[in-house]
C-alpha cells in the first residue's frame, strides 16, 4: 500500500505574509513559485520588498495641484522686490546729490565739491534781483575770477553772516601764485534776501581806492546764492591777535603804535570825505600787513558802511535793549564786546555819523596803549557798563605809559558830546606831530578842534611819569551813588 500522498504544508512564514498583506494579483504566481524554490530569499526579505512595493504604489502618480502655485508665487515675489530696490536706490541717489548740492560749505575738500556738484553761473541772472544800479557797479567796478583757480587753504574766521577763507590764487599758469582772503556766506545764509545784501555790500566796497582800505581783487560766481569776494590778504591777522601776543613794553609807540594810529585815521578821512560812515571800527577789523617800511594798518569788514545821505528809520537804528534771540551765544557775545566801542548817543538810539566813529577811535587809542578789551578792569556787569557809557559816565582808561599828547587826542575823540569831539582830518594832523611819542616831547602849540582852540593843560605838554590832568576813568555823575548802589 502505497503510502498517503500528503500536500505539503505552507510555509508559517508564507502563511503569515499572506494574510497580512494580500498582494496584487499579478504578483500571485511569483509568490507561488518562490516559495517552492531550493533557494529562496528569507521570507522577512520578502515582506519588506512587499511592503515598500505597496507603500510606493500611489505616490507613483505625480499631482498636479502640488508644483505649479509656488512657481507663480515665487515669480511676483522676485518683481517686487526689484521694484522696491529700484526705488530706494533712486530716492537714495537723488537724497545724497540734493545734500551735497545744499551743504556743499561743509564738506572737508571743498574744491571737489563744488566743480563736481555747481552750475557756472552769469552775473546778468542777478541783474533783476538786485537793480540795475547795483549791477552795474558790480559789474564795472570788479573782476569775475573762476573759481578753479582759487586753492582754498583754510579758515581764517566765521561771523554771524559770512566766514573767510585763505586761498592761493593763480589767474593763469605763467603767472606766480597770490595769497588772498574770499570771502563768502554762510550755507544758511545763501537766500535772496542774504544775497542781495552781501552783494550790496561788496558794491560799496568795491567803488573805494585807498591804500589803507582792504581792496576787492574781485567775485567768484558759483551759482546763484553762492557768491565769493576775494579780498587782498594781511599776513599779520587783526589787531586784536597782534596785541593779545605782545604787551605795552615789547611794543611801544615809537615802533608801530602811532604808525598804526595814522593808517587808521588816514582811512576814516578819506570815507569820511566820501561822506561814508564805517560803524564797525575794532581792533578786530583793523587789518595788519609788514612791508618794507615795517608794520602798517588797513581797515576791513567795511560792508557795514553806508553814505550818510539821510537819517535811518527807527528799525535801523542799534539801541541798548535790543539782542535778537536768533544769535548763537559766541555771536551774541561777539556783539556785545562790539558795543563797547559804540558812540554813548549811538547806545541810545541815535543813528551812526562821522563823531560816532571817531569815538571808536578814542576807544581804539585806548586799546593800542593797554592791549586790553575796553572797560575790561571794570568790576561792573556787562549791561551795567554800557549803561553808563550810554549815559557818559563811563570812558576808557590809558595806562601810565601812554604818551601825554597820545592821551589828550584820545580824551578829545571820546568826548561824551558828539559836536566836541574832533574831525579825523585834525586828528591826522595832530598824529604827524614831530617827535609826538617821544617821552622828551614838549609841546607849546595849541590844539585846534572845529569849535575854536583848547589848550592841552600844562601838565599834558610834558612828560613826567604820571597821567595828565585830564581823567580817562570814571566822570562824576549825578547818578553815581545810584549805580554805586546796584
Amino acid at each position: 500500500m502505497s503510502p498517503p500522498v500528503m500536500s505539503p504544508s505552507p510555509s508559517p512564514l508564507l502563511t503569515a505574509s499572506t494574510t497580512t498583506s494580500i498582494p496584487p494579483p499579478s504578483l500571485t504566481p511569483q509568490l507561488t513559485n518562490l516559495s517552492n524554490t531550493s533557494n529562496i530569499v528569507p521570507p522577512v526579505t520578502t515582506e519588506l520588498s512587499l511592503i515598500q512595493i505597496n507603500s510606493d504604489r500611489p505616490s507613483a502618480v505625480p499631482s498636479p495641484s502640488t508644483t505649479s502655485p509656488p512657481s507663480s508665487s515665487s515669480s511676483s515675489t522676485t518683481i517686487l522686490l526689484a521694484v522696491l530696490c529700484s526705488v530706494v536706490t533712486l530716492a537714495g541717489v537723488a537724497g545724497i546729490y540734493f545734500f551735497v548740492y545744499r551743504n556743499t560749505a561743509f564738506i572737508s575738500d571743498y574744491e571737489a565739491s563744488i566743480v563736481a556738484s555747481e552750475t557756472p553761473c552769469r552775473r546778468s541772472s542777478f541783474a533783476a534781483t538786485m537793480g540795475a544800479s547795483h549791477y552795474e557797479d558790480i559789474t564795472t567796478t570788479t573782476i569775475e575770477i573762476n573759481p578753479k583757480q582759487l586753492a582754498y587753504v583754510k579758515v581764517l574766521g566765521i561771523g554771524s553772516m559770512c566766514q573767510v577763507w585763505l586761498a592761493n590764487w593763480s589767474p593763469n599758469p605763467a603767472m606766480d601764485t597770490t595769497s588772498v582772503a574770499v570771502k563768502r556766506l554762510l550755507p544758511k545764509r545763501r537766500n535772496d534776501h542774504d544775497v542781495c545784501t552781501f552783494l550790496g555790500d561788496t558794491r560799496l566796497l568795491a567803488v573805494l581806492r585807498h591804500p589803507n582800505i582792504v581792496a576787492v581783487l574781485g567775485l567768484a560766481w558759483h551759482t546763484k546764492v553762492h557768491i565769493e569776494v576775494v579780498l587782498e590778504y594781511m599776513d599779520g591777522g587783526n589787531l586784536r591777535q597782534v596785541l593779545s601776543t605782545t604787551n605795552p613794553l615789547s611794543m611801544g609807540w615809537l615802533d608801530s603804535k602811532q604808525e598804526i594810529a595814522m593808517d587808521v585815521v588816514d582811512a576814516l578821512v578819506y570815507l569820511h570825505q566820501e561822506e561814508i560812515v564805517h560803524q564797525k571800527l575794532a581792533a578786530e577789523t583793523v587789518l595788519i600787513h609788514t612791508g618794507r617800511r615795517g608794520i602798517g594798518a588797513k581797515l576791513g569788514n567795511c560792508g557795514s558802511m553806508y553814505r550818510q545821505l539821510r537819517p535811518t528809520s527807527s528799525s535801523q537804528r542799534t539801541t541798548l535793549s535790543i539782542f535778537s534771540p536768533k544769535l548763537s551765544p559766541d555771536e551774541a557775545h561777539r556783539q556785545l564786546q562790539r558795543r563797547k566801542w559804540m558812540a554813548p548817543e549811538v547806545l541810545r538810539g541815535n543813528e551812526p555819523t562821522r563823531a560816532a566813529d571817531m569815538y571808536a577811535f578814542g576807544v581804539l587809542l585806548s586799546v593800542l596803549d593797554t592791549h586790553d578789551d575796553p572797560f575790561k578792569r571794570e568790576a561792573l556787569d556787562e549791561a551795567l557798563i554800557l549803561q553808563r557809557v550810554s549815559l557818559g559816565d563811563l570812558r576808557p582808561t590809558l595806562s601810565l605809559l601812554c604818551p601825554p599828547f597820545i592821551h589828550d587826542i584820545a580824551q578829545r575823540c571820546l568826548d561824551v558830546s558828539p559836536e566836541l569831539r574832533p574831525t579825523a582830518l585834525v586828528v591826522a594832523g595832530w598824529l604827524r606831530t614831530p617827535g609826538l611819542c617821544s617821552p622828551s616831547f614838549v609841546s607849546t602849540s595849541v590844539v585846534h578842534t572845529r569849535r575854536g582852540s583848547l589848550p592841552l593843560s600844562a601838565s599834558s605838554s610834558s612828560y613826567n611819569g604820571s597821567l595828565p590832568s585830564l581823567s580817562m576813568g570814571r566822570v562824576p555823575s549825578k547818578a553815581e551813588a545810584a549805580y554805586n548802589v546796584l
